[in-house]
């Protein structure tokens, strides 16, 4: 079963545009990976949190970031990434890095490419991030 299926189907934590956006369900992935259990996700203040956080963040790329996260970062290798690491939040950090390298390679400009490389820096630095990884 996908993971977005498993969580469809025990936790109404991801409405169906989170359901598709990377931003928001590698933080899914990690805690299932950390937890094996997805009971309660709805009711995590710190996931809470962190997706409001993620929210202003998703504003701040706009929807062609997005999409274009969207196409490389797909729920199955969020999932096997996951299933075959041994620091979640390393793997956590290398994903989003990596976001922000895939974003910030496809702008021309320096102030863009700068605005990318801010808005992930804001996300790892935050107290939102820092006490999510705190639950894991």
């Amino acid at each position: 079963m996908s993971l977005t299926k498993f969580i469809e189907k025990n936790s109404d934590i991801l409405t169906s545009t989170q359901d598709k956006n990377p931003m928001f369900y590698i933080f899914i992935a990690a805690k299932l990976r950390a937890s094996n259990k997805c009971q309660n996700l709805d009711k995590n203040i710190e996931i809470k949190h962190l997706f409001d956080k993620i929210e202003k963040i998703c504003d701040e790329l706009g929807p062609t970031n997005i999409k274009i996260l969207t196409n490389h970062f797909k729920p199955e290798n969020i999932i096997e990434i996951f299933n075959r690491c041994t620091n979640i939040e390393y793997a956590i950090k290398e994903i989003l890095i990596s976001m922000k390298y895939e974003l910030a390679i496809l702008e021309n400009t320096f102030s863009e490419a700068m605005k990318i490389e801010y808005i992930f820096k804001d996300l790892l630095e935050s107290d939102e991030y820092k006490k999510f990884l705190g639950t894991l």
